[in-house]
């Protein structure tokens, strides 16, 4: 009886082994890669004609998180720092909403980082309400290419 029980506790520890060292290198792999912001999806010159405000801002805070639908949250009363402005008139510290996607996994986003430099796609949807559609990483290539579809006909806000 005791050979066996040495035998499941060594058969037992090598698994709890081997899971740990899995869950390991899956936490090393999932971290290396580039993190998916919100609005993802959403193709960037499609994009800049459709929202008022394009700024350069950080989270001070990320806001409080409410289930809505399946596979999302939504994050209200974040506090964002506008930096820059590429589009619009928001400047200063302002409040706004955002949603976060966990679903489907494979295109799972990242919620944002406070204290880091985002392009944010803002929709004004009242007084003092405003909602991000999109996050970029506030990265030189990225701004070039958010100013550059600006500056061009189809970059111009429609109506």
């Amino acid at each position: 009886m005791k050979t066996t029980w040495r035998k499941l506790s060594l058969g037992s520890g090598i698994i709890i082994l081997l899971i740990g060292m899995l869950a390991v290198g899956t936490c090393y792999a999932v971290s290396d890669k580039t993190p998916v912001l919100p609005g993802h999806d959403r193709k960037t010159e499609e994009l800049v004609p459709s929202v008022p405000s394009i700024v350069i801002a950080k989270f001070i805070s990320l806001g409080f998180g409410e289930a809505d639908d399946p596979g999302a949250i939504t994050f209200e009363q974040a506090k964002v720092e506008i930096v820059s402005s590429l589009r619009g008139s928001l400047s200063g510290t302002i409040t706004a909403s955002y949603s976060v996607r966990s679903f489907p996994v494979a295109e799972k986003e990242s919620a944002p980082i406070t204290g880091i430099r985002y392009i944010m796609f803002i929709q004004t949807l009242g007084p003092n309400e405003h909602e991000i559609r999109k996050l970029l990483a506030a990265t030189d290539d990225n701004i070039a290419l958010v100013k550059a579809i600006i500056s061009t006909p189809k970059g111009s806000i429609s109506k």
